[in-house]
């Protein structure tokens, strides 16, 4: 197996750290701004379809979860990008 040159390294290393940042800090306001969207509609339709009213508990729990997730995977990429020069 060939090694990997120390610049291909360095490049991949700064943008796992751009991604790592951007999951961080921009990425949980984007699925906030789109969970209160999501669930404002979803208010409106189950009132009218309630068989549309499991939705909310499933967005109030899923998002959130997701939001976790991204943030978890943002933290591994900063610290592997840092071990990995």
């Amino acid at each position: 197996m060939k090694e990997t040159s120390q610049s291909k390294r360095l490049i991949l290393a700064i943008l796992a750290v751009v991604v790592g940042l951007f999951m961080i800090t921009v990425a949980p306001f984007l699925i906030q701004t789109s969970l209160e969207r999501v669930l404002t509609e979803l208010q409106i339709i189950s009132a009218q379809k309630p068989a549309y009213s499991s939705g909310l508990l499933l967005f109030s729990y899923a998002f959130p979860f997701y939001r976790g997730l991204i943030f978890i995977g943002g933290i591994a990429l900063i610290l592997l990008a840092s071990s990995s020069r």
